[in-house]
């Protein structure tokens, strides 16, 4: 066997996700004629092996042509201190210690199976129970069932004793070779050592890249918002660039490796999903004598990314590729990665809503063509050089319409006076009634006139009985009918003030308890 030097090879490409990442690190080297096996190593102990798998490629004029794994063998070594007994006793309880743990797989799928036998045995019982008023009940058939099932739970028990024996047995050797390893001292491990064998006999420069998973990795989006005023020869716009916050302690650094920030859920370490049942259910009645459902249960996993063109969902795995060969060292702390950047047409413009806040935000309304899927993440906001703020951006699909506060606006003034109070009741009907009033004074402090759109809020009644009646509003005010809210744009001269009303009354008929809107 033609075993290559040990050599850890180079990490190439990480694609990250949210709470792990997944590694690909690549080796090229010439083998000799014969059965080929090529070692990485050495890599972090702390490595999921059941995560291991490789590609191989022979290199022949540039051109890369496919080769056959035969298996990946993956152990840890030791070295230094320690004699040859030291050694030996460690690799035997990871022996130990890998059987047991497929020996506690193995009791877990035993206990699904034992729970279908019982299922499948309570649905036969249910079944023959009904049949049993049958002219020419098929005992014979059921009665074969009912021995496979008690053949099937026979075989489960006989296979759960075993398994108990052979735990047994190896919990023993485990605690006798754990007091022995106390005694002789632990040698210090050199690393994880993967050897990739390759089939049949290969000669001449090959590739080979090797995959593996890891926990110790993470990354959150973030976002640079940066607004540019209009100037001679450009128009307004906003600067967005989308950062990914990476954080790894893998053991080792990444050093200049094509990086993909991914928001897809892939396994660690888990079995396949399996099939679910697809049942067809039928109830008499109807036009057709029939109503058939057809079911199935979803798959866990979330998997394939959006295709050109797609438009992503909350739900969809979004992906996004860094710009260029990054570095992150593995001290787990977050390194800010650029994934790309779009400079967005944007027009700023001055808001206030006194209900909720009385001071007046510049807000920039956009839309998103940057051809990506924004994910929700913070946003550090600039005006020009100067930071602004922070803010939130929530999941804004391609072409979809958002909106970022660029900050207050010093130039105006707010005050909100509102009261709600009772009218006395109806005499005859008992009809309740309910006025609200507010007056919003808007000030101008500044040399220059200010253009400014108040929000506010009328309420929509959902009840035939109850009624809203408006007694003052603005006649330029716009009021969607679904929702109640208003819009006013205002263009207030410098220093001087404006004032607005609003008024509305709540009716309900005698038998309702009438709750007004909060007086803020």
């Amino acid at each position: 066997m033609n075993e290559a030097s040990n050599e850890r090879g180079r990490v190439t490409s990480v694609r990250v996700y949210t709470d792990r990442a997944t590694i690909t690190r690549q080796r090229r080297l010439t083998l000799e004629a014969g059965p080929g096996g090529v070692r990485f190593g050495p890599l972090p102990t702390q490595l999921p092996t059941e995560s291991l798998e490789a590609k191989a490629y022979r290199l022949v004029g540039g051109q890369r042509e496919p080769l056959r794994v035969a298996g990946i063998r993956a152990g840890i070594e030791y070295g230094g201190s320690g004699d040859a007994r030291q050694k030996e006793v460690v690799a035997r309880l990871e022996e130990v210690r890998a059987e047991l743990s497929n020996l506690r797989d193995q009791d877990q799928h035993q206990e699904r199976a034992a729970n279908l036998l019982s299922h499948y045995a309570e649905l036969a019982t249910q079944t023959l129970s009904r049949e049993w008023l049958d002219q020419n009940p098929a005992f014979d058939k059921w009665g074969q069932a009912f021995e496979h099932l008690k053949v099937g739970r026979f075989r489960l028990a006989g296979e759960r004793a075993i398994r108990f024996a052979q735990k047994e047995r190896l919990e023993e050797e485990r605690r006798r070779l754990e007091q022995e390893r106390s005694r002789l001292g632990r040698p210090e491990p050199l690393g994880l050592f993967v050897t990739v064998q390759l089939e049949g006999d290969v000669n001449g420069e090959v590739e080979v890249e090797l995959g593996y998973a890891t926990p110790n990795a993470r990354w959150v989006p973030a976002y640079d918002a940066r607004w540019i005023a209009a100037g001679a020869e450009q128009k307004e716009r906003l600067r967005l660039t989308a950062i990914a916050l990476v954080q790894q302690s893998t053991g080792e650094d990444w050093d200049e490796v094509t990086l993909i920030a991914s928001t897809a859920r892939p396994p660690l370490s888990e079995p396949p999903p399996e099939l679910k049942t697809l049942t067809v259910r039928g109830v008499a009645g109807g036009p057709d004598q029939q109503i058939v459902s057809t079911t199935k249960t979803e798959a866990r996993l979330e998997g394939a990314p959006a295709g050109p063109g797609e438009v992503a969902s909350p739900a969809a795995t979004v992906e996004h590729q860094a710009r260029g060969k990054v570095s992150v060292p593995s001290s787990g702390r977050p390194v800010r990665v650029e994934l790309f950047e779009g400079e967005l047409p944007a027009r700023a413009r001055l808001e206030i809503a006194p209900r909720e806040r009385p001071v007046a935000i510049e807000v920039v309304e956009l839309d998103n063509s940057t051809g990506k899927v924004l994910l929700p993440g913070t946003v550090n906001v600039f005006r020009g050089k100067n930071f602004s703020g922070q803010t939130q951006l929530p999941f804004v699909a391609n072409k979809e319409r958002f909106r970022i506060p660029l900050g207050t606006h010093a130039g105006l003034r707010i005050r909100r006076n509102a009261k709600a109070e009772p009218e006395k009741k109806g005499l005859v009907t008992g009809a309740l009634t309910w006025l609200y009033e507010v007056r919003t004074t808007i000030e101008n402090v500044s040399n220059g006139p200010i253009e400014v759109l108040l929000r506010d809020r009328l309420p929509v009644s959902q009840l035939e009985d109850a009624v809203v009646k408006v007694l003052e509003l603005e006649k330029a005010t716009e009021v969607d009918p679904d929702t109640g809210l208003t819009k006013l744009q205002l263009t207030i001269p410098p220093h001087s003030k404006r004032e607005i009303g609003l008024a509305f009354k709540i009716s309900a008929p005698r038998g309702f308890s009438l709750v007004p809107p909060p007086v803020v």
